[in-house]
């Protein structure tokens, strides 16, 4: 299917076609990043209450581990589905290390349907005309409004190349590069996110349910705050946002309006037991987190994980105020132990005195808080600067635990122009441009190749003494014995993981949850 300049698809004039109303315009958005997506169930919602006909068909559990690329069975599998539902259009949210697997998607549907396929995401805002070598439309930017506006030219028969925040190929190959159309500046404008099984279908393992199969969303709710974030962090997607809106990007919605979609979670859902917070940095003013708080243990009273920015966290007040409502979790940015790689190349303004100012802070007033320190094992450390990074950590008030990550490479990033400048790695290592880059996150061949993340899985540990660390650090036990010493990745990761397992296993139990264990347990 081609858009001609004209607004002609496949030589017919799109003023020919039969007018549609609303709720007789159907599109379908295919979602590859699990079943509880945040930003898919925002857009169903408003398209839902803006009187379209909208499903949502989500493709396989998430792994953050990347996983196996699509099956032909499961491919098999959601074109039947799609052709059941019959869309006018159908659309895919498209970030780097799913790319190859929805443009292997796309060419598959394009062989069975005529209607357009869209992307949006974060690859079209990095890499928009490669996105259109497979997409016949690409959103960037906010989509609501673009596709309110994109939905009323298709069902009136209209030509919708000039429409802001779309790119749009015609049939000659011409690319029309729409600006964007002002950001949505009252979040609270917005509908709350739709999590229900309504027009909901969840594909997994080529079997298509009508109601989520996986029943975690029952017991912990998702949701984000804001918009945006106010850093620039070279290896961070918001930091294109920042440098394409001006440092604009960032809106955050009102209290009143976060504690009534929580609330009407917990009337949909009561066994909701804790509340996961997803904005960049959810620390990032102080008024608006004591106003929070009051109200939050008010009328929700859950345990909750959030963000937090160390150089934000100046004083016990904040703190305080998210324990007494119920904080359990907080993961502060660290990414680097070496303050010049962080202030140099990631471009964040944490100094390790804010980060352990912070830490204080945290274990002092939030003591029964889980905190996690983010890190990046990158081409830009040096032996010295690792070093240096698990010396500052041995400072750190036990407990705590470290989020351990490869430095990932997406086009368009300020990180990957400095990592290809500097001879770090080629244009192949980037992903979306390498099939074979699917996660970021640090594994057992991580732990195996650079046997120095291995520190990082059992320093701030109660049962660990900084001393042994200390020990192994000064000798370069990593060095003199990478293969055994790359063990401590398998043991932590396995003591970890079945801990999580037999926690999840409970609550499943005592929820009566025994259709799922079973199947869990019979269909590994």
């Amino acid at each position: 299917m081609v858009i001609n300049k004209k607004g002609m698809i496949n030589g017919k004039s799109l003023k020919k076609a039969k007018l549609k109303e609303k709720n007789d315009f159907t599109a379908v958005f295919v979602h590859l990043n699990g079943t509880l997506n945040m930003t898919s169930a925002g857009l169903h919602s408003f398209l839902d209450k803006s009187g379209y006909k909208v499903y949502s068909v989500f493709f396989r559990e998430l792994n953050f581990l990347g996983g196996d690329p699509p099956t032909k069975e499961e491919i098999v599998a959601l074109v039947k589905l799609l052709k059941e539902l019959n869309p006018d259009v159908i659309g895919m949210s498209v970030q780097s290390m799913s790319f190859w697997d929805c443009a292997d998607i796309t060419k598959e549907l394009k062989k069975h349907f005529s209607c357009p396929i869209m992307w949006g995401g974060i690859q079209p805002m990095i890499d928009p005309v490669r996105c259109l070598d497979h997409a016949n439309i690409i959103i960037r930017g906010e989509a609501e409004d673009a596709l309110l506006e994109l939905f009323d030219l298709m069902r009136k028969g209209k030509s919708y190349l000039r429409v802001k925040n779309l790119w749009v190929k015609d049939k000659k190959g011409k690319i029309y590069k729409n600006g964007y159309r002002p950001l949505i500046e009252n979040l609270d404008s917005l509908p709350f996110p739709d999590y229900s099984d309504k027009n909901k279908f969840y594909l997994i393992k080529s079997i298509v349910y009508r109601e989520n199969p996986i029943p975690h969303y029952k017991y912990g709710y998702n949701l984000t705050t804001s918009r945006g974030c106010p850093m620039r962090c070279t290896f961070c997607f918001e930091h294109v946002l920042n440098r394409e809106f001006n440092f604009k990007y960032l809106r955050r919605r009102s209290v009143d309006n976060v504690i009534e979609e929580l609330r009407q979670a917990i009337n949909l859902y009561p066994k909701i037991e804790t509340i996961n917070f997803w904005d960049n940095i959810f620390t990032m003013d102080k008024e608006w987190v004591k106003d929070f708080s009051i109200k939050y243990r008010q009328y929700i009273n859950r345990p909750f994980f959030c963000y937090g920015h160390s150089s934000l966290i100046k004083d016990h007040e904040m703190i305080q105020a998210l324990a007494s409502a119920g904080l359990r979790y907080i993961f502060l940015g660290m990414q680097t132990g070496s303050e010049k790689i962080r202030r140099e190349i990631y471009k964040r303004s944490e100094t390790n005195e804010d980060l352990l100012r912070a830490a204080r802070i945290i274990r002092e007033y939030a003591p029964n808080a889980e905190l996690r320190f983010d890190t990046i094992i990158s081409e830009f450390e040096t032996p010295e600067t690792l070093k240096e990074g698990i010396q500052f950590l041995l400072q750190m008030p036990k407990p705590f635990k470290t989020n351990r990550n490869n430095m990932a490479y997406y086009l368009d990033f300020d990180i990957t122009e400095m990592a290809l400048e500097r001879g770090f790695i080629t244009k192949d290592d980037i992903a979306s441009v390498n099939r074979d880059v699917r996660t970021q996150v640090a594994t057992k061949e991580t732990a195996e190749q650079k046997p120095f993340v291995n520190y990082y899985y059992i320093i701030g540990r109660r049962f660990v003494p900084n001393a042994l660390i200390k020990f192994c650090l000064d000798r370069g036990i990593e060095t003199k014995y990478p293969d055994k010493f790359s063990k401590v990745y398998s043991l932590v990761e396995y003591s970890e993981t079945k801990t999580q397992q037999l926690k999840r296993l409970g609550y499943l139990v005592k929820n009566g949850e025994f259709g799922y264990i079973l199947n869990r347990l019979f269909n590994r």
